[in-house]
C-alpha cells in the first residue's frame, strides 16, 4: 500500500523518519468481567478519524465514534468499568474522549503533543501517555488525571531526539516499564509513586514497537523489536533471554492464561505464536495484509488480529491456532483493545450456551432435536434423540407420558401411576419388592395398595416396584448390574466384573453406572476411555446437569447426588471419547 501524508502528517514524517508510519499499537488487552456476559472490540483506525465498536458475538460494528481534528486514531485504551476510551492522535497532538458505551464524543485533552499511546492504571485514576520528541528536542511521559482529564504532570525523558512508546504497567501498579526507541533502545522503569525513573535497561540498536508485554504474574516483560522478543527478569532488570522471530515484530499480547505470546509481522502477514513456558517458536498463523496488532477474547478461545491494509480483523481460534472468521468494515485499522465477557459457545456453532439449548451439540439449538452434547443417538429409531427420549428402546415418537414421572406410555409398566416403574396385582394395588435390611437374600414379594406402595419405596432404599428378579422392575434389562439391595460397597467391583459395552466402531469399554436406581449417590466405573474423553450427565429433559473431562487413568469416581442437587428422576450418564458416544440411563430415588 502506499501511504500519502498530509501536510501535518509530513511534520511527522520529517521529524522520526518515522521509523514506519504503521507505527503498530499497543494492545492493553482489558477483560474485565462486568456481569454483562458480551465483550466489545475497540478499533483504532489509521484513516478516517473514527473509532469502531465491534460486538464479539455477531462480529459486527455497532457502533462508531467520529473524532474531529486530523484523520487518524493510532491507539486506544479504555477505562477498567467500561466507561470510557481514549485514543491518542499524534497528527493533531491531543488525546481524544469517546464515551464507550454510546461512542459519543465527549472532549479532547489537549497539550501533550505528538502522543503515542497510553497505559492506564488498573483503578482507573491515572492513564500515562507516551509523546514522540522531534530530533531537536527532549520527550516526557504525561500523567493524566483521568478524572478531571487533565494533565496532573510530567516525567521527562532525558536527551534529544528520543522515541518513547506505549509504555505497560506492572499488575501492583507500582512501576512502568516505556520502551525509549533511539540510537541506543533501552525500556526505561517508571516508579509511579514518585513519576520519576528508577533505571534503564539496555535493549540494543534495533527499533522497539508497541509496549512490553507483561506477565500474568509481572514476574517478566517482553520487549518486541524488529527481528525479536526480549525477556526482561522484573526482579532484577535485566534481559535475560532472546526469542528469535522473522522481521517486522510488532505489538504483541498475552494470552489470558499467560502461555503463549502472539507477535503479528507487518511485512510477513502473519503472527508467531510463542510459547512463554520454553520462550520458543511453536507456530505461524496466516491472517491479513500488514497486521499491526492483537488482542485476546476472555476467555482465550479467540484472537483478534487488526490488518491494516486488507482493512479487516482476523480471528484465530487459539484452540486450533487457525483463522475462523474475518470482521470487515475498518479504515485501516491500527489498534484494538477488548472489553467485557466471552459469552461462551462450547460447541462452536455461533450460537452462545446462553441461547443454545443444546451448547454442547454444534448441530442442534433446541432440547428436543438432539442429543445435546451427546451424538444424535436414536436407538429405536424413532426419530427422538436418547438424551430426550422417554423411552429408549421402545419407538414412540409422540412421547405420550400420561402419569408424567418421565417414562413413555410405551415402555411404563405403569402409565397412570407416577412412578419409576411399577407393576399391578389386581383389586388396585401394587407390586414391590421388599428388600429386608441387613438381608438382601430374604427379598420379600409384596402386593399392596398405592399409599403403601409409595411410602415402602420412599422409606425403605432396598425396595423397589415390580416383581423381585423381574426384568420390569426399576432395575431394567443391565444383568451386569448388581440389585439395589445391596451395600453400596457392592458395587465398587474389580475391573473384570464390570459390563463390557462394544461399539459399532469396534471399540471395546468397561462403563458400569450403579446403582440404579439411585438414591444418594452414583458410582461410575469407566475403562478403556481416550485421553480426551468426557462424562456428561442429562435429564430426561436433555438438559445438562454435569460435566466433567476425564483422564485415561481416572477409572472410578462417585457422584453425591445432593452435591448436584438432583431431583429423583431419569438421567443419561454418557461418555464420549474416540469419537464416539456410550450412555448409560440411571433413575434418581431419594
Amino acid at each position: 500500500m502506499e501511504f500519502k501524508f498530509s501536510k501535518t502528517q509530513k511534520k511527522v514524517k520529517s521529524r522520526n523518519t518515522l521509523f514506519s508510519v504503521i507505527i503498530t499499537l499497543f494492545v492493553l488487552s482489558f477483560t474485565i468481567n462486568t456481569g454483562s456476559a458480551q465483550e466489545y472490540a475497540y478499533v483504532a483506525n489509521g484513516n478516517g478519524s473514527t473509532l469502531h465498536k465491534v460486538d464479539l458475538v455477531t462480529n459486527t460494528i455497532v457502533g462508531s465514534a467520529t473524532l474531529p481534528g486530523a484523520p487518524s486514531s493510532y491507539f486506544v485504551a479504555i477505562t477498567p468499568d467500561g466507561s470510557t476510551a481514549y485514543t491518542t492522535n499524534d497528527f493533531s497532538d491531543n488525546v481524544r474522549i469517546v464515551d464507550a458505551v454510546t461512542m459519543d464524543y465527549i472532549g479532547e485533552i489537549p497539550g501533550i503533543g505528538t502522543c503515542d499511546g497510553m497505559a492506564i492504571t488498573s483503578d482507573g485514576a491515572y492513564g500515562y501517555v507516551s509523546q514522540i520528541a522531534s530530533f531537536f528536542s527532549s520527550s516526557a511521559i504525561y500523567v493524566i488525571d483521568l478524572n478531571t482529564n487533565t494533565i496532573a504532570t510530567t516525567i521527562t525523558i532525558p536527551g534529544i531526539g528520543q522515541t518513547p512508546r506505549p509504555g505497560t504497567l506492572t499488575p501492583d501498579g507500582a512501576y512502568l516499564y516505556v520502551p525509549i526507541s533511539s540510537g541506543s533502545s533501552r525500556v526505561s522503569v517508571i516508579s509511579t509513586a514518585t513519576n520519576t525513573i528508577v533505571t534503564n535497561i539496555a535493549i540494543g540498536t534495533a527499533f522497539i514497537d508497541g509496549p512490553p508485554v507483561m506477565s500474568l504474574d509481572g514476574a517478566y516483560v517482553y520487549v518486541v523489536v524488529d527481528n525479536a522478543v526480549k525477556v526482561i527478569e522484573t526482579a532484577t532488570n535485566t534481559v535475560v533471554n532472546s526469542i528469535a522471530v522473522s522481521s517486522t515484530a510488532r505489538a504483541a499480547a498475552i494470552s489470558p492464561d499467560g502461555a503463549y505470546l502472539y507477535v503479528p509481522h507487518l511485512n510477513q502477514d502473519y503472527v508467531t505464536i510463542i510459547s512463554t513456558t520454553t520462550n520458543s517458536v511453536v507456530n505461524t498463523v496466516n491472517v491479513g495484509d500488514r497486521p499491526t496488532a492483537v488482542a485476546f477474547s476472555s476467555d482465550g478461545s479467540k484472537a483478534y488480529v487488526t490488518n491494516y491494509n486488507s482493512q479487516d480483523i482476523s480471528i484465530i481460534e487459539t484452540a486450533s491456532q487457525t483463522v475462523v472468521g474475518t470482521i470487515t468494515g475498518f479504515n485501516n485499522p491500527n489498534h484494538l483493545v477488548l472489553f467485557g465477557a466471552s459469552i461462551p459457545d462450547s460447541d462452536g456453532d455461533g450460537v452462545n450456551d446462553e441461547e443454545d439449548g443444546c451448547p454442547l451439540d454444534p448441530n442442534k439449538v433446541e432440547p428436543g432435536q438432539c442429543g445435546c452434547g451427546v451424538e444424535d443417538v436414536d436407538s429405536d429409531g424413532d426419530g427422538i434423540a436418547d438424551c430426550v427420549d422417554n423411552c429408549i428402546e421402545t419407538a414412540n415418537a409422540d412421547q405420550a407420558d400420561s402419569d408424567e414421572d418421565g417414562i413413555g406410555d410405551a415402555c411404563d409398566a405403569c402409565p397412570a401411576i407416577p412412578d419409576p416403574n411399577c407393576a399391578t396385582c389386581g383389586n388396585g394395588k401394587y407390586l414391590v419388592c421388599h428388600i429386608p435390611p441387613g438381608n438382601p437374600e430374604n427379598a420379600q414379594q409384596l402386593c399392596i395398595s398405592l399409599n403403601a406402595a409409595n411410602n415402602h419405596i420412599g422409606n425403605h432404599g432396598g425396595c423397589y416396584w415390580g416383581v423381585c428378579d423381574s426384568e420390569t422392575n426399576a432395575i431394567g434389562n443391565d444383568q451386569g448390574t448388581i440389585k439395589t439391595s445391596q451395600s453400596q460397597d457392592a458395587f465398587d467391583r474389580a475391573e473384570n466384573n464390570n459390563p463390557i459395552v462394544e461399539t459399532e466402531n469396534g471399540n471395546a469399554y468397561y462403563f458400569e453406572v450403579s446403582p440404579n436406581p439411585a438414591i444418594d449417590r452414583i458410582n461410575i466405573h469407566l475403562h478403556g476411555q481416550s485421553k480426551d474423553a468426557h462424562l456428561y450427565i442429562h435429564d430426561q429433559l436433555g438438559r445438562l446437569v454435569w460435566n466433567q473431562p476425564l483422564d485415561q487413568e481416572q477409572s472410578s469416581f462417585q457422584i453425591v447426588l445432593s452435591d448436584k442437587n438432583m431431583l429423583n428422576g431419569t438421567y443419561f450418564v454418557t461418555v464420549r471419547t474416540n469419537g464416539e458416544s456410550i450412555t448409560k440411563q440411571v433413575i434418581v430415588l431419594k
